[in-house]
């Protein structure tokens, strides 16, 4: 349950900050997803190394937990909390993509007979994609035991991590949106 104040401030004022704020958080979505993608495409995770997906499953998740850390501080200090909860949510869902993207690549690399085609770095976004929408077309499928045993942790983690995510989101935007509204409308 939010308070009036939260849910009516951002419809209440002007025109020209709400159009500010969400130009601001367009913004940093597409900065961020830009950059994600940008060096998912340049940085090696196809180099072969045989641990190297579970390194960068392990950096993965590193990166990921201190990521939404870091945004639910920033939903706890907004003055639009339920703005930047959306905004967090749409870059922790390319930050799960590009995370699982790198891992499919790096054991795709290591032993092209982990998946039923070799994966490129586009292929193995499309694969984290279908993975991720629970879609599975089944034209790249896991072939080995341990291919499928991390596509089918990445399919768990996917439930439970995204229902973490929202429930974590929307608890630090209603705690947000709960205290004294601010009388300072700067967005950052």
């Amino acid at each position: 349950m939010t308070s009036p104040a939260a849910s009516t401030n951002f419809q209440r004022l002007p025109v020209a900050t709400r159009r500010r704020a969400l130009l601001r958080s367009g913004r940093r979505v597409g900065t961020t997803t830009t950059v994600l993608f940008g060096l998912y495409f340049l940085l090696p995770f196809d180099g072969g190394r045989r641990d190297g997906a579970f390194l960068y499953l392990i950096g993965g998740a590193i990166v990921f937990v201190v990521t939404l850390v870091m945004q639910v501080r920033a939903i706890q200090q907004s003055d639009f909390p339920y703005l930047h909860a959306i905004e967090a949510v749409a870059v922790a869902l390319p930050l799960l993509v590009v995370l699982s993207a790198s891992v499919y690549v790096s054991m795709s690399g290591a032993n092209p007979q982990h998946f039923s085609e070799p994966l490129s770095k586009s292929g193995a976004i499309y694969f984290s994609v279908t993975v991720l929408s629970t879609v599975g077309f089944g034209d790249i499928v896991p072939r080995s035991d341990f291919a499928r045993l991390v596509v089918s942790a990445q399919m768990l983690l996917n439930l439970v991590l995204l229902g973490t995510i929202a429930r974590m989101l929307v608890g630090a935007a209603q705690t947000r949106a709960s205290q004294e509204p601010t009388t300072d409308h700067d967005v950052s």
